[in-house]
This record gives structure tokens, C-alpha cells and sequence, in this order.
């Protein structure tokens, strides 16, 4: 019966848009009522309505593609089945989940490690890339956003945002949103500012590109030691639902760290989503804002 209704949202919005005669409109609505009418269950009502925000999306604001993917506002098709498999399934929503997070990268021998291990135990992460990084590491963040892991900001040249110009913050924010767009087809929709480095003036200025800064709620300190059993242990001995935890996909320590706490996380019942998809199932994000956790 869901997929039913969710065949008859599309096929409601497909006729309004190709203005089909109103009364083939008038009978679809009044099948979609009668099933409304006949079934008990808030969730079916939910999923209808956000295929219908979906598909609207979809004709308003157009569809993207690449390799075969198809893009819909910032999100890859694999991102959108995810998103909405969080954010709709009761049970999903009532299991712990975090946000495995990656800076300073992509680094091919590192991040792909990475993602082989989200791909085996069905996990997806986020990673903050630098600009300069990105042009030469096509392959590895279209295999990214085919994971559906999510592609964000980490500005083009790891520069502290605090310390610029409003000029010089769009100008390092836009470069990098501009780059992955180039060779992925998706702009990143967050940001992390370097170093964790953000005020006031940095935050109205990300807020007016529509950006929020994410920081984070656990430091596995990866960059400064370098050992993996350190970054393992730094994680499970305070992870909790709702962290956001901070790695950098340029060490092979890291990835060693990685391909142990993937496993782990999951066998202990965490849901390993995305940044956006954890602020979706916890209330939003806003641009502007700085968010380190999303409880």
C-alpha cells in the first residue's frame, strides 16, 4: 500500500506539472483520500507527503547528473534513499547514531581504505576537504557521494576563517564548493572552519552563503599522535549518540584507526550516518550557526 501511495503522489504531481485535465487530477486525489481515509498509520501519511516535497524539489529546482547518479539538492540519489530511510523509519530513529567525520583530505591511499570499510559494514561518513586537494582526487569523492557519504568544506587552502576578510572567506568557501561541484556534480552544504577557529563575524558571513560551521564533540587528536590504538581508544572509551567525531583522512594511522572503529561502532548498535543526516533526525541545522553535536 505505501508504494502505492507513493506511485499515486508522483503520478498527482507529474499531471499538475504536464496540465493534464482536471479531472483526471480530481480522480487521483480522490483515490489518494479514500486510501488516507482507510488506513490507520501516521507513517504512510509521512511518507507521502515528503514524496511529494521530493518531487517538487525535484521539477522546481532541477536534477543534476553524473556517471550515471542522479543529484538532488546537494544530495546523491544513494544520499536521498539514506536520508530518507533515517528520517522516516521509526525504528531507525530510535537507534544511537553518529557522525564519523574526516579532514584535510582526500589522500587516495587513506580515504579509499576508509570508504571500503563503510562500504562493507554499510556506514557513511562525512569529509571535509581542502580545495587543493580536491582536483586530483576526482575518483575518490565520486566514490564518495556514490557511498552515500557526504562531500563538505574545509576551505581551499586549510586557511583560518577567523583570521580573513569577509572577501577572503567567500573567496576560500566558494573555491572548494565550486571544485567538488566540478568533478562530483554535488556542492557541499556544511563547512568545518580550520582548526576549529570561527567567531562571530566568520559565522555571519558563512550564514550569508548559506553555510553552517560543524565542529565537533570528540577530538581523537589523530594528527598530533599518529597511533592508531590511540584514536580507537580515544573514541570508545566516550563515544555517545549523537557525536560528531574528528578524524583527517590523510594518515595511514588514521585509516588503521578507521577500519577497527567502523566494525566496532556498528557491532554496538550505532548508526554511522552523514552530518546532515544526523541534524535532519535531530531537529536541523541552520546556517550561520555552529553545531558540535546533534543530541
Amino acid at each position: 500500500m505505501a508504494f502505492e501511495m507513493r506511485r499515486k503522489a508522483g503520478l498527482l504531481f507529474f499531471i499538475y506539472a504536464s496540465n493534464e485535465p482536471k479531472s483526471v487530477l480530481a480522480r487521483d486525489l480522490g483515490d489518494c483520500r479514500d486510501n488516507l481515509r482507510n488506513s490507520r498509520s501516521v507513517f504512510l501519511i509521512v511518507v507521502l507527503t515528503a514524496t511529494v516535497i521530493i518531487t517538487c524539489a525535484g521539477c522546481l529546482g532541477g536534477q543534476q547528473k553524473y556517471n550515471g547518479h542522479s543529484v538532488l539538492g546537494g544530495f546523491s540519489k544513494v544520499s536521498q534513499k539514506a536520508f530518507s530511510k533515517v528520517l522516516f523509519h521509526p525504528d531507525l530513529q530510535k537507534k544511537p547514531m553518529i557522525a564519523l567525520t574526516f579532514d584535510d583530505g582526500p589522500r587516495a591511499s587513506v580515504t579509499n581504505r576508509i570508504l571500503d570499510s563503510l562500504s562493507q559494514y554499510g556506514g557513511r561518513a562525512t569529509f571535509f576537504m581542502v580545495g587543493t586537494n580536491v582536483p586530483h582526487n576526482g575518483d575518490v569523492i565520486r566514490r564518495m557521494v556514490a557511498q552515500g557519504c557526504e562531500v563538505a568544506n574545509h576551505t581551499n587552502d586549510h586557511k583560518y576563517i577567523s583570521k580573513l576578510s569577509s572577501d577572503g572567506i567567500v573567496s576560500q568557501v566558494s573555491a572548494v564548493n565550486q571544485k567538488v561541484a566540478a568533478v562530483c556534480g554535488v556542492s557541499p552544504v556544511v563547512m568545518r572552519p580550520p582548526g576549529g577557529y570561527v567567531d562571530a563575524h566568520s559565522l555571519s558571513v558563512l550564514g550569508s552563503m548559506g553555510m553552517p560551521a560543524i565542529m565537533w564533540s570528540i577530538d581523537t587528536r589523530d594528527w598530533q599522535h599518529r597511533n592508531a590504538q590511540r584514536t580507537i581508544n580515544n573514541v570508545l572509551s566516550q563515544v555517545k549518540d549523537g557525536d560528531i567525531i574528528l578524524m583527517h583522512d590523510i594518515y595511514d594511522a588514521t585509516a588503521d584507526a578507521a577500519v577497527v572503529l567502523i566494525p566496532e561502532l556498528t557491532a554496538r548498535g550505532y548508526q554511522l550516518v552523514t552530518v546532515s543526516e544526523l541534524a535532519a533526525a535531530r531537529g536541523g541545522m541552520s546556517a550561520g550557526h555552529k553545531y558540535s553535536q546533534f543530541r
